[in-house]
């Protein structure tokens, strides 16, 4: 699959942007297909290793659950106290 998308922005087709997960690593692949005057010229390929933006993407949706959570305890909690008062 990756081939084929690689090959249709050589052939001068439309820009391409694919995530693709492999051993553990996520990279971004952009294919940009470069040409003059309607004449297909070639193609800029462009990968970027996005590991780690994924890795903390993960980690702050964690976070923010953890926190709603917290919020809607004490929320709880300051409730119970003031039906007590």
């Amino acid at each position: 699959e990756l081939t084929n998308h690689v090959r249709d922005s050589l052939a001068g087709g439309s820009s391409m942007r694919l995530e693709v997960d492999a051993g553990g690593a996520t990279v971004l692949l952009r294919t940009l297909p470069l040409g003059m005057h309607g004449v297909a010229l070639g193609s800029a390929v462009l990968i970027r290793d996005v590991t780690e933006v994924k890795r903390r993407d993960r980690a702050l949706l964690s976070k923010d659950a953890t926190i709603r959570e917290i919020h809607h305890r004490v929320k709880n909690n300051l409730q119970t106290v003031a039906a007590l008062l």
